[in-house]
């Protein structure tokens, strides 16, 4: 049995204090802590911010599209149809993943909340995209989606984000003034 210890980190709600303070209560606890640190940390400026919002705006408008039919998309059945016409496997399947990941997704990159986590499926998506959809040669979008959301997942959400927030916290950090996203 591992040995644990009773003390908390400082923050200012009760909650806070029992979450953080079970996150480094083991090993495996503060193995825990420090991958939650390296995903929510963050140094960089209001660039990246802007950044991530424009492109948490564009995952946000595909997904409600592919899913509502809104801001001039066709919806469910469209999107199904047209996974089917590229011959992705399990169209309706992956319509629907695609379509949540873009709607919960970009609500997530739009908050600047767990924007590494939230940009990694947007990849994968992206590089899927390149080689389907826009196998034409037309790949340019998706191309630069993709290079946007590898910065995302490099530097973390920016200086007007959630996992600021988060960071500051749970970790007293002042992640603003520079230095490496990884800790």
């Amino acid at each position: 049995m591992p040995k644990t210890h009773n003390r908390f980190y400082k923050s200012t709600s009760g909650n806070t204090e029992v979450l953080v303070g079970s996150l480094s209560d083991s090993k495996g606890g503060l193995i825990l802590r420090s991958i939650f640190k390296k995903i929510i940390s963050t140094h960089a400026g209001f660039g990246i911010t802007l950044l991530r919002v424009v492109i948490g705006g564009i995952f946000f408008k595909a997904g409600a599209g592919k899913l509502f039919g809104l801001f001039g998309g066709f919806g469910i059945q469209s999107a199904v149809s047209f996974f089917s016409d590229l011959k992705i496997p399990f169209p309706t399947f992956n319509a629907y993943l695609v379509g949540i990941t873009e709607f919960a997704g970009g609500i997530a990159l739009i908050l600047g909340l767990l924007t590494r986590l939230a940009a990694f499926p947007f990849c994968i998506t992206m590089i899927v995209a390149i080689f389907t959809a826009h196998a034409d040669g037309d790949f340019y979008y998706p191309l630069v989606l993709l290079t946007s959301c590898i910065a995302l997942i490099e530097t973390g959400a920016g200086a007007l984000s959630m996992d600021k927030c988060l960071s500051q916290k749970f970790f007293n950090s002042n992640l603003i003034k520079g230095g490496s996203s990884y800790e």
